[in-house]
C-alpha cells in the first residue's frame, strides 16, 4: 500500500509539472491566434497570408481552431485526441468546404486551358505577388489538390457529390453519431414536426374557443407524464461487441508478442466499459505489458494486477456509450426507495429511505457530483406528489437553483430548524418527507456542530428527514465519515479520499460518466447511473 501511495504521489508531481507545460503551449496558441486575427506585425501579416494561400477563404476556421486548441490545453491539460470521432468529423467538414469552395477557381483554370495543378500553383503565386482583394481564393492550395484528385477520378459532379457526403458524415461525427443514427434522427424530426403541425391544426379547428381552466395539480401531472413518456434507452450492444472483440484480439496479440502464457481469457461488456480478464502463468513483465496496452487504448485503459492470483483485469471505456435516463430507473411499484443505479448484472440498486435514508456523494469532479444529485432530486419529484415532500437547500454556489425549495444561509440555521422539526415529529406517525441537500459540505462543516449533527442524522430517518450531502474534498472528521454508512463514490484524483471512503484506492480507478461505487453496510457495489445535467433540469421545469 505504501508503494502504491508513493507512486501516486510521484504521478501527482508529474501531473503538476505537465500542467504548466500544457498551459504555456495553450497561451502561445491563443496569443498566435489573436496575432493572426488582428494581423499584428510581420508575424501576423505573413501567418495570415500563409493560411489564406493554404486554406483559401476558410482560413479563419483554422485560426479559430488554433484559438480553441489553446483554450482546451489550458482547461483540460491534454492534447486533442486526433483519433476521436469529433476530430475526424471536423476534418471531414473542413475538407468538404474547401473542395466545394474551389469549384469557381477550377472553372476559371479550365477556361485558361492550363494544366490544373500547374495552373493552381500559378494562380496563388499571382495572389502572393499582387495581394489583390479581387482574387477568389476558394479552398486554397489544399482544397485545390483534393478537388483536382477527385475530379480526375470521378468528374465534376462526382466531386461535388463526394464533398456533400463528406459534409453530412462530418456533421454526424461532430455530434458523435453514426450516419445511420443521423438519418434516423432527421426522420424523427420530420415526423415530430408533421405531428405538431397536425396537432396545431386540430387545436385551431376544435379547441380555440374552449375556456376550460387547468388546475396546478393537472399541470404537474401532465409535466411528469410528458417527461416520463420519453423513450426508454434500449441498449443494442452489437456495435460495442464488435469493437470489444477487435480490442480483445489486439490484447491477445500483445501477450503473444511478449511470450506471456495466459489462461481463462474472456471479456464482458457493461454499460460504461468492457472488462478483459485473464490469468497469467510463468514470467510476466507487468510494466511492458501495461505500457503496450495503454498505447493501444490511448491511455484510456485502467489495468489491475492481482499478484496473489496472477490475474489481470483491464477496463476500457466503451466507444459507444449511451447515457441512461430516468425512464430506466423509475419504478412506482417500489415504495420508500430511491434507485441509485444499475449493477453489472443489469439489476437496479435501491436506497431504502426508511432504513438508510442519508447519503454522502463524493468525487473529484464537482459537475458529476451535482449531476448525480440532480438525478436523485428528479426521481423524488417523480415518486412523490407535491404535497408529500419538500426540499431544503444549503447551496452557497447555487448549483440547485432550478429546484423549488427552502433556502438556508448557514449550516447552523439548517441544524436548528431540523432539530425543532424532529422534536415535533417524534410522536407522529405520518409526516411530510423533507430532503435536505447540503452542497460543498466540507466548506462550512465545523467540529462544534458534530454532536448535534450526529444526533440529527441518527433520528432524522424515523421522522422522515433525509440528508443528501455533497463533498469533493477530504473531510477531516473521520467519525462523521464512518457514521454515514451509505456513500456514492465517483471518480477520484486523491488517494487519501479514496482510502477514506472505500477503504481502498479503487475510487481513483473509476471511469467517468456515471461509473460509481455504492458503499453501504453490506460492502461495496459498483453500479452505473444516469448523468442529469443542469440544462436537463431547466428543460424539465420549462
Amino acid at each position: 500500500m505504501a508503494k502504491v501511495k508513493k507512486r501516486l504521489v510521484k504521478e501527482e508531481d508529474n501531473r503538476a509539472n505537465s500542467v504548466i507545460y500544457y498551459e504555456l503551449i495553450g497561451l502561445v496558441a491563443i496569443f498566435l491566434a489573436i496575432i493572426i486575427f488582428n494581423e499584428l506585425g510581420t508575424i501576423g501579416y505573413y501567418s495570415r497570408l500563409f493560411l489564406k494561400v493554404m486554406f483559401g477563404d476558410w482560413y479563419w476556421v483554422i485560426n479559430i481552431f488554433i484559438f480553441l486548441t489553446g483554450v482546451r490545453l489550458i482547461y483540460k491539460h491534454d492534447y486533442i485526441d486526433y483519433h476521436s470521432l469529433r476530430v475526424i468529423g471536423a476534418t471531414s467538414v473542413v475538407l468538404a468546404l474547401l473542395m466545394l469552395s474551389h469549384v469557381k477557381v477550377f472553372e476559371y483554370l479550365e477556361r485558361t486551358n492550363e494544366n490544373v495543378l500547374y495552373g493552381t500553383w500559378n494562380y496563388y503565386i499571382s495572389y502572393l505577388t499582387t495581394k489583390s482583394s479581387d482574387f477568389i481564393l476558394g479552398g486554397g492550395l489544399l482544397g485545390g489538390i483534393f478537388y483536382t484528385l477527385i475530379n480526375f477520378l470521378l468528374g465534376s459532379f462526382g466531386t461535388v457529390l463526394i464533398s456533400l457526403l463528406m459534409l453530412f458524415s462530418g456533421i454526424s461525427f461532430l455530434f458523435e453519431k453514426t450516419i445511420h443514427e443521423s438519418l434516423v434522427g432527421i426522420n424523427k424530426t420530420f415526423s415530430k414536426t408533421f405531428n405538431n403541425f397536425s396537432s396545431l391544426k386540430k387545436f385551431f379547428k376544435y379547441e380555440i374557443n374552449r375556456n376550460e381552466k387547468i388546475t396546478k395539480n393537472v399541470k404537474e401531472k401532465t409535466r411528469k407524464k410528458l417527461t416520463l413518456t420519453e423513450k426508454e434507452v434500449k441498449y443494442d450492444f452489437n456495435l460495442q461487441e464488435n469493437v470489444s472483440k477487435v480490442i480483445s484480439v489486439d490484447i491477445k496479440q500483445i501477450l503473444y508478442s511478449l511470450n506471456i502464457n495466459f489462461t481463462s481469457y474472456h471479456y464482458k461488456t457493461n454499460y460504461a466499459f468492457t472488462a478483459y480478464i485473464f490469468d497469467v502463468r510463468g514470467n510476466f513483465d507487468k510494466d511492458k505489458t501495461f505500457s503496450k496496452i495503454k498505447k493501444l487504448t490511448n491511455d484510456l485503459a485502467i489495468v489491475f494486477y492481482n499478484l496473489k492470483k496472477n490475474r489481470v483485469k483491464i477496463e476500457i471505456p466503451n466507444t459507444y456509450v449511451k447515457n441512461l435516463n430516468l425512464k430506466n430507473f423509475y419504478n412506482p411499484k417500489v415504495e420508500n426507495c430511491l434507485t441509485l443505479g444499475v449493477e453489472s448484472e443489469n439489476k437496479l440498486k435501491y436506497l431504502n429511505l426508511k432504513e438508510e435514508g442519508c447519503l454522502l456523494v463524493a468525487g473529484s469532479y464537482q459537475n458529476e457530483n451535482i449531476a448525480y444529485i440532480n438525478m436523485l432530486l428528479l426521481e423524488i419529484i417523480y415518486k412523490y406528489s407535491k404535497n408529500d415532500y419538500e426540499f431544503w437547500f444549503l447551496d452557497k454556489k447555487n448549483n440547485f437553483r432550478n429546484f423549488f425549495g427552502q433556502r438556508f444561509d448557514s449550516f447552523e440555521e439548517i441544524l436548528k430548524q431540523s432539530s425543532e422539526i424532529i422534536d415535533l415529529r417524534m410522536y407522529e406517525k405520518r409526516n411530510k418527507n423533507i430532503f435536505i441537500v447540503l452542497n460543498n459540505f466540507e466548506e462550512y462543516y465545523h467540529y462544534k456542530y458534530e454532536s448535534k449533527f450526529m444526533f440529527n442524522l441518527q433520528t432524522s430517518v424515523s421522522t422522515n428527514i433525509y440528508y443528501l450531502i455533497n463533498s469533493n474534498r477530504v473531510i477531516e472528521q473521520q467519525s462523521l465519515i464512518n457514521f454515514i454508512q451509505n456513500k456514492i463514490v465517483l471518480k477520484m484524483h486523491n488517494y487519501d479520499l479514496s482510502e477514506q471512503l472505500t477503504k481502498s484506492d479503487y475510487g481513483i480507478h473509476l471511469q467517468k460518466s456515471g461509473d460509481i461505487l455504492y458503499v453501504y453496510k453490506g460492502g461495496v457495489k459498483r453500479i452505473y447511473a444516469p448523468i442529469v445535467s443542469t440544462r436537463e433540469v431547466e428543460k424539465y421545469y420549462k
